[in-house]
């Protein structure tokens, strides 16, 4: 990554650094300009993590361990999904 996105690239080595040492994480994917190579200094990261599905209750804390990665949250959303049981995650 160019140094003009040294900011992100220190965040997501953090954030990767939690999914290699978690077994419930099972892939990070990295999306947008910084996926495409094309981010600059206001870029933001978009990435998704997926965890393993009978990890999954007790992996949900770990979306926050990874939020922090970038510093203090300012704001937050956690977006249900439809699970494979017919409830939500």
């Amino acid at each position: 990554m160019p140094a003009t996105v040294t900011r992100q690239r220190d965040i997501l080595t953090a954030m990767l650094q939690v999914v290699e040492l978690e077994p419930a994480l099972r892939w990070f994917e990295l999306g947008c300009s910084l996926g495409r190579n094309a981010g600059d200094e206001l870029s933001d990261i978009d990435c998704g993590v997926g965890i393993a599905d009978d990890q999954w209750p007790e992996a949900l804390d770990l979306g926050s361990r990874l939020g922090a990665c970038g510093g203090p949250i300012s704001d937050t959303m956690q977006q249900a999904f439809p699970g494979r049981d017919g409830a939500h995650g």
